[in-house]
C-alpha cells in the first residue's frame, strides 16, 4: 500500500481516486471503512458530497491499526467478523449492501464516538471484539426489538440498535475485566447461558410495538 503525500487543500474526488492513492484496485460494492481509516492516519479532512477534502496534514502518520495487508487490500479481520455477523445475523443482509451508517457506527463505537471520523472527542474505547461480543450477547434482545417496532427509515432502525449495543456495551466490558482481575471463570458459563438464551430466539411475531421506537 503507498503511503499517502497530502496537502491542506487536496481534494479527493471520490473513494475511487483514494484507493488509487493507496495503491489499491477499486471495485463496485468495496469496503471503504479500512481504505477511509488509512486516509485519518495522514491528517485530517472533511466530506463534501463524495469528496474528501483535506483540513490538517500530520508531520508523522499514526501507526496503522490493520492487522496486515493481502494483495494491497487492507485486512483487518476483527472488522471484518463484526462487519459479517451484523450484515448476516442482526439485519439480514444476505443480498443486500451493509449500510454505510450502520458502518459509521461501529466503526465510531470502537473509539467512543457517535460516529467514525467524527470530530468530537472520544468518551471510551472499544475493541471490535468486545463490540461483536455484545451483539452476540444481544441478539435475541435486537431481533425482537426489529420485529416489534415500525421505522420511519433504515436509519430510525440502526440508531435503535446502536442504542441497545451502546446501553450494553460498558456492562459487558465490566464484566470481562472483573473476570480477568479475579481469575474467576464463573463469566464463561454466564456469557455462554445468555449466547445460548440470545441465539434461540424465533421470530414469531409480526404485531408492531411503537414502545421502543424512539431509541434513537
Amino acid at each position: 500500500m503507498n503511503e499517502l503525500k497530502l496537502e491542506v487543500g487536496q481534494v479527493i474526488k471520490n473513494l475511487r481516486e483514494l484507493c488509487e492513492l493507496l495503491g489499491v484496485e477499486y471495485q463496485t460494492g468495496i469496503n471503504k471503512a479500512p481504505y477511509v481509516r488509512e486516509l485519518s492516519r495522514y491528517g485530517e479532512y472533511y466530506k463534501k458530497g463524495n469528496r474528501f477534502i483535506i483540513d490538517k496534514v500530520y508531520k508523522t502518520p499514526k501507526p496503522s491499526t490493520t492487522r496486515k495487508e493481502v494483495k494491497g487490500h487492507i485486512n483487518d479481520q476483527d472488522l471484518d467478523d463484526l462487519y459479517r455477523y451484523v450484515k448476516d445475523e442482526i439485519l439480514q443482509y444476505k443480498d443486500k449492501k451493509m449500510p454505510n451508517d450502520m458502518m459509521g457506527r461501529l466503526i465510531g463505537l470502537k473509539e467512543g464516538k457517535f460516529y467514525a471520523n467524527n470530530n468530537n472527542g472520544s468518551e471510551g474505547t472499544y475493541d471490535y471484539k468486545l463490540i461483536l461480543l455484545t451483539f452476540k450477547l444481544m441478539k435475541g434482545t435486537i431481533l425482537s426489538y426489529i420485529d416489534n417496532t415500525e421505522f420511519k427509515n433504515e436509519r430510525h432502525k440502526i440508531n435503535g440498535i446502536m442504542k441497545i449495543i451502546e446501553s450494553e456495551i460498558n456492562n459487558v466490558k465490566d464484566r470481562l475485566n472483573a473476570a480477568k482481575k479475579s481469575e474467576e471463570k464463573t463469566i464463561n458459563v454466564d456469557i455462554s447461558n445468555q449466547l445460548n438464551e440470545q441465539s434461540t430466539y424465533k421470530r414469531k411475531s409480526k404485531n408492531k410495538n411503537d414502545s421502543l421506537k424512539d431509541l434513537w
